[in-house]
């Protein structure tokens, strides 16, 4: 696994990002994925410990989720990366680094002003980088006109 520098606010923002890009869309399992990516960066956030599809399975009962839900959950979280498989065993999986920022994210919002915060830094950021575009553009063609003007002296 190749280390990854990008600052922890910032990927935990992409995930805020996906997550809502998620809600908008509400296909499939997402509702149940959520539910696990949740345990996931709240209660199992150890990217070395595995689990089986049986504690999964116990933790989202409660919420009214059967097997046949279950599984086709489990494959699109593997498929998005944000869980893998271990060794050759089918049943048994864990928690990729992105499945637990995910998870963190989810849990986090379930409180309103959590969820503010994400969109408040999230739509600042996005502020930011148009400005920042826009001041180096400016910057650029000031030099330039201080540059025709010292040429045509």
């Amino acid at each position: 696994m190749t280390p990854s520098f990008t600052p922890y606010f910032l990927r935990k923002l992409d995930a805020y990002q996906e997550i809502r890009r998620q809600d908008r869309l509400n296909r499939g399992p997402w509702p149940i994925e959520k539910v696990i990516l949740i345990w996931g960066g709240s209660e199992h956030n150890h990217l070395d410990s595995t689990w089986k599809y049986d504690d999964i399975k116990k933790r989202v009962q409660s919420s009214g989720i059967n097997d046949n839900e279950l599984i086709p959950a489990i494959g699109n979280l593997k498929v998005k990366k944000l869980v893998e498989a271990t060794e050759s065993r089918e049943n048994i999986s864990k928690f990729t680094d992105e499945g637990i920022v995910m998870g963190e994210v989810l849990f986090s919002i379930q409180k309103p002003w959590k969820r503010l915060g994400y969109w408040i830094s999230l739509k600042s950021f996005q502020l930011l980088i148009p400005v920042l575009l826009l001041t180096a553009f400016a910057a650029t063609i000031n030099q330039l006109v201080e540059l025709i003007k010292k040429v045509s002296l």
